[in-house]
């Protein structure tokens, strides 16, 4: 099997990841559904890709695409570059990738829609992202009632 070449991986990514920008756009450019949907549906105000690992601190994962995200942009704004320091990184403490870890195993919702976080890692998620703010306990308790 011929390996490619580092400019066609390079040529690869790089079109993989248009695509998936140019879908990206073209959710942005969806209508909300209602004035009360504004700011918690889709539309040009609410997604987009987020690099979990902060490209000002790791460069290397700027193209890697198991690093995009999506994202609401409340949630990317809020995260930007953050990332644990060197002392919490000591300490095994850091984000949990909502992608891979098994949310059981850091997580439980509570009946209001909150996360109460069960490990160390889970509870620095949470404080720091703000994952319990009142309208994402809202979307919480609406996905409840259709399961």
């Amino acid at each position: 099997m011929r390996i490619p070449s580092a400019a066609a991986r390079g040529w690869y990514l790089s079109f993989t990841i248009r695509k998936v920008v140019a879908f990206v756009q073209k959710l942005r450019r969806m209508p909300q559904d209602t004035p009360a949907e504004a700011g918690k549906g889709y539309g040009r105000e609410n997604f987009e890709l987020d690099h979990f690992f902060p490209v000002s601190k790791f460069p290397l994962k700027e193209l890697d695409f198991y690093n995009l995200y999506y994202a609401c942009h409340p949630c990317n704004n809020i995260k930007r570059a953050q990332w644990p320091d060197d002392q919490l990184t000591k300490q095994g403490i850091g984000f949990v990738d909502l992608c891979t870890d098994d949310f059981a195993t850091h997580f439980r919702e509570l009946p209001d829609g909150s996360w109460e976080g069960l490990t160390p890692s889970a509870r620095y998620t949470i404080e720091a992202l703000r994952l319990n703010r009142h309208h994402l306990q809202e979307i919480r308790l609406l996905l409840r009632k259709l399961q």
